[in-house]
């Protein structure tokens, strides 16, 4: 029995090695030929023309090597070869993705930059009492962020103008992103600080009213029901002589 479940559980092994090193196979096969499309395509322009050249050699090599010698190999052998071709691959592709990207985001930096300066502007020219309860130092401290980086997105819009497509930037776009979100936090911590609350004056309490003085008949009225002591008589009494 024991052998049996051996047994099994070298099969089971065995068949996923198996499944691992095909896996890895495949990965090589594919990434080939959708490489060596991308170079004639998208890519093309995204890589310098001799090193275009080199790749697409390589890429050709490996596939025939596929259906020769690297037919079946050990899976370390493909994840290799897979590793060594996207060494050269991976910049061209960041290259095109960063170029695809680079212009939403950079747009978005703009207007964002755009509205915090509309918003300044409405403080100095008393357009509206929006930021009115804001002191001027505050408005003088978004202002120089602003300024600051409406200087970056100037100096990094220069850089991407004279950027040649199959040369790396020298600023990604994570970067960009991360500086129109510190402009977004540090701007809007002091644009959008709450007007103070004004306590509504409080109403006056109503006068109390007194209870007006008796009438004479009142007071005649209570004088028969008391007895010359002040104590008021009891029905049924009588006089004794």
């Amino acid at each position: 029995m024991n052998q049996l479940i051996e047994e099994e559980l070298a099969m089971i092994t065995q068949d996923r090695k198996e499944k691992e090193r095909s896996d890895a196979k495949n990965a090589v096969e594919e990434y080939v030929y959708a490489m060596r499309d991308k170079l004639n395509g998208d890519y093309e322009k995204f890589a310098e023309a001799k090193v275009r050249e080199d790749f697409l050699g390589q890429l050709h090599s490996t596939e025939n090597w596929l259906y020769e010698e690297g037919f079946f190999q050990e899976k370390n052998v493909y994840v290799d070869r897979l590793k060594n071709l996207k060494n050269i691959g991976d910049p061209i592709q960041n290259r095109y993705t960063e170029a695809e990207h680079r212009p939403g985001l950079m747009n978005e930096m703009m207007k964002t930059i755009q509205r915090f300066d509309e918003a300044i502007q409405v403080f100095y020219t008393k357009s509206s009492d929006k930021y009115a309860h804001i002191d001027q130092s505050e408005i003088e401290k978004a202002k120089k962020i602003l300024d600051e980086k409406m200087k970056w997105y100037d100096q990094t819009a220069n850089l991407f103008t004279s950027l040649e497509l199959h040369k790396d930037p020298k600023v990604l776009c994570k970067e960009i992103k991360q500086q129109r979100e510190t402009l977004e936090k540090d701007c809007l911590a002091i644009l959008n600080k709450p007007k103070p609350k004004v306590e509504p004056p409080k109403e006056p309490e109503p006068a109390k009213q007194q209870a007006p003085p008796p009438t004479q008949a009142q007071g005649q009225i209570d004088d028969e029901h008391l007895q010359p002591n002040g104590e008021q008589k009891q029905q049924g009494d009588m006089e004794v002589d």
